[in-house]
């Protein structure tokens, strides 16, 4: 156990980190097309001074890797390539998106690149076009302030369907009905409780289907400069905690798929969890997220997964422009709902 000393030393260390990558990473403003096209948005910025930059394809239409310049437009931004709507500004001290109306009207929601990866695997293989598909969907936000997440949930879902979102602090829950107005989402329904409480039986639960979880953490990822293993005993509660919330997703009668996502680096909340969650849980399996991203989780040793598993959840870092974080999207065998799991969730 570390002493008082220790953590406040890891305290003030984990504090340099995020400000050091506050520094190095672009800073990512989504378009919430609840509110405002992408067109219109990015007509809305040049009107303000900034510009877009159109990076140039190659043949087979992939974005060709530039040389990075020696001057950059402090007000230039680009389109991200893989989370539709998100735009790419430059790092802090090198942007000012503060003054951006759009902002601080909902319209452009700052949300980091990875915090729009659950959203985007919770509905991979629904058609949120069809607005019957959309319609059909029960979301369950199970750890859901700040809100940025389940914004973006209600931004795919085009407001169809139903989003119940749960946090265990009526303050934050009233903050996150502030920011759902702000930003024109109907279709989530705040209310202040612990997921863990959430009861499977209970009848008004039964249509349940799709678990979005992103559980405390050591946000280790969001340090430039976290430790190799975080303080151990720490570490072991929010792993117990972890487990028990993905496993209590899986109880639910209608429950199809369940993705857990953590901003921590450390394997022993990432795969290492995912791997007892296996184990104890039969009747769901791991399913390839997000395949167009390139970096998979870790295979092998004491804390990782097999090889075949290991490639079917989603790892990102510092390296790839945004925090270090972990995905990973269960879904139940066979599909459908029907029988809860072996549960174990509180």
């Amino acid at each position: 156990m570390a002493e008082r000393g220790d953590k406040g030393n890891l305290k003030a260390a984990h504090k340099k980190g995020k400000d050091e990558i506050a520094r190095k990473l672009p800073r990512y403003l989504r378009v919430n097309t609840l509110r405002i096209s992408v067109k219109a948005a990015v007509k809305q910025l040049r009107k303000c001074g900034h510009e877009l930059i159109k990076e140039p394809k190659n043949r087979s239409g992939a974005h060709r890797r530039q040389r990075p310049q020696k001057k950059v437009d402090p007000k230039s931004f680009r389109l991200d390539p893989h989370v539709p709507g998100l735009l790419v500004f430059q790092r802090k001290g090198r942007s000012d998106i503060s003054r951006i109306p759009l902002l601080r009207s909902g319209d452009l929601v700052a949300q980091q690149k990875a915090s729009c990866f659950p959203p985007l695997a919770l509905l991979e293989g629904v058609d949120v076009k069809d607005d019957a598909a959309a319609a059909a969907l029960r979301c369950v936000d199970g750890c859901a302030a700040p809100g940025s997440k389940t914004s973006f949930l209600a931004t795919l879902m085009r407001n169809r369907g139903e989003v119940l979102a749960l946090d265990r602090s009526a303050e934050r829950i009233a903050a996150m009905e502030e920011l759902l107005t702000q930003r024109g989402v109907t279709n989530v329904t705040p209310r202040c409780g612990n997921f863990l409480e959430l009861d499977p039986a209970d009848a008004a639960n039964a249509a349940l289907t799709h678990f979005m979880l992103d559980p405390s953490c050591s946000s280790s990822g969001m340090s430039a400069n976290p430790t190799a293993a975080g303080d151990a005993e720490a570490i072991a509660k929010l792993t117990a905690n972890q487990e028990a919330v993905v496993r209590h997703a899986m109880r639910f009668p209608a429950a199809r798929v369940v993705v857990y996502s953590t901003c921590s680096v450390y394997a022993a909340e990432n795969e290492a969890v995912v791997r007892r969650v296996l184990a104890a849980e039969p009747g769901f399996e791991l399913a390839p997220a997000l395949e167009f991203w390139e970096r998979r989780g870790v295979a092998g040793g004491e804390g990782g997964l097999a090889g075949e598993d290991a490639a079917k959840v989603v790892r990102t870092a510092l390296e790839d422009g945004t925090i270090g974080f972990f995905l990973a999207k269960f879904v139940r065998r066979g599909g459908g709902g029907g029988g809860g799991g072996g549960g174990g969730g509180g």
